[in-house]
């Protein structure tokens, strides 16, 4: 059990288990181009749906670095391949000095605060993921707790004056953090990530992609019939490229030095 202080909120939180068996569903997902599949499906493993988009994005890259890979592959300015360290680019998300805003509108309390959601292109719902909470005539309603159909009743609902006020608090908002420093001898731009954007989607994508559906299939073939597919699927990712070393050296063994199995 990993146990790490969320950088926005700033309480503790147990990282959950990453399984290949959600690497597996990822993989499914990113092959039918379902990035915001993706996000919603981590969310849901990690048990993150209620967080900030900060603290979101830092449980998805702390659970990737605890149980898939250490290292963010990006190709450079040549199109080579380097690994950055996610620790590097995890700490960067603790520099933010942002609060949460109250405001009296008439009968309307309103609380903002930084986005809830990752942005998708297919989830770009910026107003209502602001609303923090908002009480009308001192019924005090939680946005996070109300699904979507309550939400846009609600938000139909409010005054003009209530939307020039969360259209204000969204155009001063900034998100924006470098998470990676210009390294010009590697070939390295700087990385910006803005998360009133699709950037934190892209990053995601970079982590969780490592394991294509084609070869989370051959994994399933080949290691099933030795491990056991229930096993196999409550394995990390970790223990997966563990298993496939040995494998390997198993199989290389066996046909002097070959391996025939592909992966």
């Amino acid at each position: 059990m990993y146990i790490d202080t969320l950088p926005y909120s700033k309480r503790e939180f147990n990282i959950p288990l990453v399984t290949f068996k959600d690497i597996f569903d990822v993989a499914r997902l990113y092959y039918d181009d379902n990035d915001a599949g993706v996000i919603g499906l981590l969310e849901h493993v990690l048990g993150i749906e209620s967080l900030s988009c900060i603290d979101k994005f830092f449980v998805m890259c702390r659970a990737c670095q605890v149980y898939v890979t250490e290292d963010l592959s990006l190709n450079d300015n040549n199109g080579k391949q380097v690994n950055l360290s996610l620790n590097n680019i995890i700490n960067r998300l603790y520099d933010t000095s942002i609060h949460a805003k109250e405001y009296n509108i008439g009968d309307i309390k309103l609380t903002l605060d930084i986005p809830r959601h990752l942005f998708t292109e297919k989830n770009r719902d910026v107003f209502s993921s602001v609303i923090s909470k908002i009480s009308i005539d001192g019924i005090d309603l939680d946005i996070c707790q109300l699904d979507n159909e309550d939400t846009s009743k609600i938000l139909s609902s409010l005054p003009a004056t209530v939307y020039s006020v969360i259209r204000d608090y969204i155009s001063e908002l900034d998100l924006s953090f470098v998470l990676v420093d210009s390294i010009k001898k590697r070939g390295i731009d700087e990385i910006n990530v803005n998360f009133m954007s699709y950037d934190p989607g892209y990053i995601i994508k970079a982590l969780y992609s490592g394991f294509h559906l084609l070869t989370c299939r051959d994994i399933m073939y080949h290691l099933s019939r030795k491990i056991g597919g229930e096993a196999l699927l409550k394995s990390t990712p970790n223990d997966i490229n563990y298993y496939l070393e040995e494998f390997e050296k198993e199989n290389k063994n066996q046909n002097g030095g070959v391996s025939e199995t592909g992966l």
